[in-house]
């Protein structure tokens, strides 16, 4: 669930799956402005489905809520450094080899997806979203549209 946001940026902020990439890129918007819209669409799709999954698990969203934000933020972060396709697929392949992969093999949830973890995913939430605001003069550059 945490990044489960992270396909649908990269899909949405890349040259190949944007048609009109050219004329978004030479508007005055096309910076963060639009990144910003495009992300808040991608999790207007993804959290209700998410909300829906731990509903029928009976898990808290906050689980899954605090994580996707903070997942989603490290994109914007990252995003304007190396893009935001690159950003999604470290961020995304990152999770699925500390997280995803050792879980599988231990048959165990790591700390970071049970409820003792929440509160280091609340300060990491706010530290990397302070981060990408005060960073977000690097999606002016096309550098963030790799």
């Amino acid at each position: 669930a945490p990044v489960a946001p992270l396909a649908g940026m990269a899909a949405s902020w890349s040259r190949r799956s944007d048609p009109g990439w050219e004329t978004i890129a030479g508007t005055a918007r096309a910076g963060l402005e639009l990144l910003l819209r495009r992300t808040v669409a991608v999790l207007a799709t993804v959290i209700p489905l998410l909300a829906l999954a731990g509903w029928y698990l009976g898990q808290s969203p906050a689980l899954w809520l605090l994580p996707c934000l903070t997942f989603t933020a490290s994109t914007l972060l990252l995003g304007g450094r190396i893009g935001v396709a690159r950003a999604a697929a470290l961020l995304g392949g990152g999770w699925l080899v500390v997280v995803v992969a050792p879980a599988l093999v231990t048959a165990r949830l790591p700390v970071l997806v049970k409820p003792a973890g929440l509160p280091g995913w609340l300060a990491a939430a706010v530290v990397v979203t302070a981060l990408a605001v005060l960073r977000a003069d690097d999606h002016r550059r096309s550098r963030s549209w790799n």
